[in-house]
């Protein structure tokens, strides 16, 4: 990755890292959304390897029940990498590309 490619991608974990915090105190306190944003953040620091993203992994994790994270882990892992390999995959193949027709009423 080009010296250039590095900045960004740190610029693009230091905003997500931004607004993940954001949502990690705004978050309610439903299994259900800690476990949202623990993927996501999982996700995030797959695509854009950094240490601001990764420090709130147990931030988040310190949120979702113990009994239901080690039932979890191994659902998570695997859903991660899904996700990070159809992200590449679109983007790799140009599907990534947002088309927006327009609606006919």
């Amino acid at each position: 990755m080009t010296r250039l490619g590095l900045k960004r991608s740190g610029r693009v974990a230091h905003l997500l890292s931004l607004t993940l915090t954001d949502a990690i105190k705004g978050a309610d306190a439903v299994q259900r959304t800690w476990t949202q944003l623990l993927f996501d953040c999982r996700v995030l620091s797959t695509m854009f390897p950094d240490d601001r993203l990764k420090k709130l992994i147990p931030v988040i994790e310190s949120h979702v029940d113990p009994f239901d994270l080690s039932l979890l882990s191994s659902h998570l892992a695997t859903n991660v990498r899904l996700a990070v390999s159809r992200s590449q995959a679109s983007t790799l193949y140009g599907l990534g590309d947002c088309t927006f027709s327009p609606s006919v009423d």
